[in-house]
């Protein structure tokens, strides 16, 4: 998350981003990672997770066939 939020804040620096008007998305494990930066910020105005594992509890000894 630090170098999630540095960098957003290194992109508002340019100018070219409206802070107010940030979203955050992500696939998979990048979808999960939106999820838990969403989860723990209010910097974004939106969070898009496609494809995550939401619940890794329920994910535990489940092993996929393509590993």
């Amino acid at each position: 998350m630090p170098a999630i939020l540095s960098g957003l804040d290194a992109a508002i620096e340019t100018g070219f981003v409206d802070p107010e008007r940030v979203a955050i998305s992500g696939q998979s494990f990048g979808g999960y990672a939106a999820l838990a930066v969403a989860g723990q910020t209010n910097r974004f105005y939106a969070a898009i997770a496609m494809a995550p594992t939401a619940n890794m509890t329920s994910k535990y000894g489940v092993f996929s066939a393509e590993l």
